[in-house]
């Protein structure tokens, strides 16, 4: 391992660096999304409600496909010094928009909050498999580190 593995490894911290950033983007718009879910639950917030919601949950889905395109660069970055990564894509529960618009009620906004929920813990494992694999990024940076690199 010469000083081109240390660039590869710079390369593959940096690249997971820019995933947990975006996994944060993520979580906060779930978060929100969620929060604007049990309003609606709650709450006769109708229309307005809704669209604040959904709105929250298009963010999350444009974050999320930005945070696959990282975690795709991510694992390319880890197989050229041949870690092996449990770092997969995530998608997030879909189709209950139209649903909220025309059958809004407690049924529907609970479904789209379990859907929230699910997308959330998916993430929060997403979110671990990255730190997993950061930190053996790290272990082996500061081995080279060691060795004056």
């Amino acid at each position: 391992m010469g000083k081109t593995q240390y660039q590869e490894v710079m390369e593959a911290i940096a690249a997971g660096e820019e995933a947990l950033s975006q996994v944060a983007e993520v979580e906060r718009n779930l978060s929100s999304a969620k929060g604007w879910g049990w309003f609606d639950l709650f709450s006769d917030g109708g229309l307005l409600t809704a669209l604040i919601k959904h709105s929250k949950l298009d963010k999350a889905q444009e974050a999320m496909n930005r945070l696959n395109y990282t975690i795709n660069r991510f694992n390319s970055e880890l197989s050229d010094i041949h870690i092996s990564s449990n770092v997969g894509a995530i998608t997030m529960s879909t189709g209950m928009q139209l649903a909220d618009w025309f059958f809004d009620g407690l049924l529907v906004d609970g479904i789209t909050l379990s859907r929230i929920g699910d997308s959330q813990r998916e993430v929060a494992d997403l979110k671990k498999d990255i730190n997993h694999a950061m930190e053996r990024l790290y272990y082996l940076k500061d081995l080279f580190e060691k060795q004056d690199y």
